[in-house]
């Protein structure tokens, strides 16, 4: 007789477990994926699904590396959030995915910015190391995970030769941009952005930073909401 049970062991305790360490095309009867090092997991195409026993399918996917980063890459024809075609699994993360037959884009269900009243902050550390001319993007082209507000950012030249960094909206206005000091070679020179406004960032939307020269320690800090204080 079904009841609370049933579905407690459907939520929470998995039947098919897999560690893969090479690149693997997850089955519809996969339920937890572990990825064991620089590998890709290629999910089943939605439609798929159609005439079986799985119209509505979840995945959750652990990187149980230490360093190395997999990569979840959608279907054919299908997408991640409708934003991308893969999403990186950095290690120690969990992402659970779902959809339906008639979708034709994945959703993230888990992670989840935190319950109201909840401030969930990020700080994000990038090295911007290439000499000339370097783009980084701070989601990895992927885009904000949530809707997130840029809080400040700190900028540490690593060399001596100058350069300028900037941060800019992909496909949008530039946010922030600041010429770094010339330094003493071996040494570091902080360089903080002073009087960053709250720059609030749309769920998909990535921040690209730029770096004309040099080489520079980048710590980008963000949070998911803002809390009301009473006074």
């Amino acid at each position: 007789m079904p009841g609370l049970k049933d579905f407690t062991k459907e939520s929470n305790a998995y039947r098919v477990v897999t560690t893969q360490a090479a690149n693997y095309t997850v089955l519809l009867s996969d339920e937890l994926i572990r990825t064991n090092g620089t590998v890709t997991m290629t999910l089943p195409v939605i439609s798929t699904m159609q005439g079986t026993t799985y119209h509505q399918k979840t995945y959750r996917f652990q990187n149980i590396h230490a360093s190395l980063t997999a990569t979840i890459s959608a279907g054919t024809g299908n997408t991640i959030e409708g934003q991308s075609t893969t999403f990186p699994l950095y290690p120690n993360e969990v992402i659970v995915l779902t959809a339906a037959e008639g979708d034709t884009a994945w959703n993230i269900c888990q992670p989840t910015p935190l319950p109201v009243l909840i401030r969930q902050t990020c700080i994000i550390d990038m090295t911007m190391a290439s000499g000339v001319a370097l783009s980084q993007r701070i989601w990895g082209g992927f885009g904000a995970p949530t809707d997130v507000r840029l809080i400040d950012v700190y900028v540490h030249g690593l060399t001596s030769v100058s350069g300028t960094f900037t941060m800019s909206l992909v496909g949008g206005s530039t946010i922030y941009s600041i010429a770094l000091g010339s330094a003493m070679s071996g040494t570091i020179v902080p360089t903080a952005i002073a009087g960053l406004e709250v720059t609030a960032v749309a769920k998909g939307v990535d921040i690209n930073c730029m770096l004309t020269e040099g080489n520079a320690k980048v710590k980008i800090y963000a949070d998911t909401q803002e809390v009301a204080i009473a006074t």
